[in-house]
């Protein structure tokens, strides 16, 4: 699936009213290290296919979304499963170890299962 960028306007319909799998990152635009972001989003978000939904939010322009979230530094990666925060991670990750990560919280076995 193709890397989503959400803001204010879409957040709530995509990732919480949305059912499956989201993987967010929330980064501040000025940062030296967008490219490499966008790079290793990208990334995650080939390697789920259909799975699940990778997408980048720019808290410069979404701050309704960022400070609903507690979104207090970047980058931040949160994991949504079914509209609810499963996980936040603070800092720089690896491409592969978010993707397990993810794939694991796809993957899960619910206790009716």
């Amino acid at each position: 699936m193709k890397l989503s960028y959400l803001d204010d306007s879409n957040f709530e319909l995509e990732i919480i009213q949305t059912p499956g799998v989201a993987v967010v990152l929330f980064y501040a635009y000025n940062t030296l290290f967008t490219d490499s972001l966008n790079s290793l989003m990208e990334e995650v978000a080939e390697g789920l296919g259909f799975d699940a939904m990778a997408a980048m939010v720019n808290i410069s322009t979404s701050i309704y979304t960022a400070e609903k979230y507690s979104v207090t530094q970047t980058p931040m990666t949160i994991i949504f499963k079914d509209g609810k925060e499963q996980i936040r991670l603070g800092g720089h990750l690896l491409a592969n170890r978010l993707l397990k990560l993810v794939q694991s919280y796809i993957y899960e076995k619910t206790d009716t299962e």
